[in-house]
């Protein structure tokens, strides 16, 4: 076939493989085929590489270039961007948004549009993964680009908080896990009960219930206690289905007759009472009739009162003449021989039992 000029090249799309094409050099013209010509034009490269060995290339203005920021080394299978402290700079960019990874003194630093170091993860052991300030940890129940309802903030210096809005949320401390069905756990919780504020232990399948406590520092003596606050109401403690009521009034049981001061095997020590207060009894539970009690009257007297007209003290019984054996040493009681139709006013001193006969 005719040799076609080099001048006279046409459009890539119609060169044949076969096409030949020469350049008059003025020594020798240097002929080449079609398919070598768009072999040397679409691809494997050329021309002096720019920069030092290892230096990424890249377009310099219609020239080859490289620089020592960034680099490449096939035997360590590095690629390496250092352009100094704070000048290191990753952009990313699509559909609108912009997003950089930078490096600053000893961290590197994350960007999201023109905001400025959202977050630092720091080389260091006392800074570790750091946010901006107003930025949470956040966790969403779907994508990575879902609704978060899980958020870490912080709220002010050393305050750490779990908060998403109005929604109310939980924290569990495991002290054993399975699965969603077998644990044992912690909870500090606000979602199973709407407004009200759980602390406590669950379990669920194979775990088991534990005991919670709330512990104070210190041994005995010292100054660690554990306060309970409820400036606006009761508090109850609920043991084994009865209810004990603590409130600015007094102690109730949630049932009538079914709470007791101490043990058969642990007492109570001194109780105090102010001067206008009485041990009262009631003749039926739960009346809120209270017809005996016992108070103070004065300095070192008692007083016993009641309800009704007719209160009194009733005098101890005993088929036969009392003994000194039947009265406690230093105390007295009335008594009444029932066999002998005798009451006597008794008085053990030291030993010796005296009476006086009542008429």
């Amino acid at each position: 076939m005719a040799d076609t000029p080099l001048s006279s090249l046409p459009a890539s799309g119609a060169v044949a493989d076969t096409h030949l094409f020469y350049a008059d050099t003025g020594a020798a013209d240097v002929k080449v085929t079609g398919l070598q010509l768009k072999t040397y034009a679409g691809g494997g490269g050329g021309g002096t590489p720019g920069g030092s060995d290892k230096q990424v290339q890249f377009n310099d203005g219609g020239a080859f270039g490289g620089s020592s920021v960034l680099t490449f080394d096939k035997t360590a299978k590095t690629l390496t961007l250092d352009g100094g402290a704070g000048s290191n700079v990753f952009v990313f960019s699509g559909a609108g948004y912009v997003s950089k990874i930078d490096t600053i003194a000893n961290a590197l630093a994350f960007h999201a549009g023109g905001s400025i170091g959202l977050m630092y993860l720091n080389f260091d052991a006392n800074n570790g993964l750091q946010l901006k300030s107003d930025m949470p940890l956040a966790w969403s129940s779907g994508s990575i680009t879902g609704t978060s309802d899980v958020l870490l903030k912080r709220d002010a210096g050393g305050v750490l908080s779990q908060r998403n809005g109005v929604n109310a949320q939980t924290q569990y401390v495991y002290n054993t896990y399975t699965d969603a069905a077998n644990y044992e756990r912690g909870v500090f919780d606000w979602k199973t009960t709407a407004n009200t504020l759980i602390i406590g232990q669950q379990y669920a399948g194979s775990g088991q219930a534990r005991s919670v406590i709330l512990q104070a520092g210190g041994g005995a003596g010292s100054v660690g206690a554990v306060t309970i606050n409820s400036p606006g109401g009761n508090t109850y403690i609920n043991n084994n289905g009865s209810i004990c009521t603590i409130h600015n009034a007094g102690i109730n049981g949630s049932t009538n007759g079914g709470m007791s001061l101490g043990a058969a095997s642990v007492d109570w020590g001194t109780i105090y009472m102010s001067a206008a207060n009485k041990l009262q009894w009631s003749s039926v539970a739960g009346s809120g009739v209270f017809d005996t009690a016992i108070g103070r009257s004065a300095a070192g007297v008692i007083q016993i009162t009641g309800s009704t007209a007719n209160i009194g003290i009733a005098a101890r019984t005993k088929a036969g003449a009392f003994a000194a054996a039947d009265v406690p040493a230093g105390s007295f009681i009335v008594g009444r021989d029932t066999s002998g139709s005798t009451t006597k006013l008794y008085y053990n001193n030291g030993g010796t039992l005296m009476s006086v006969g009542l008429t």
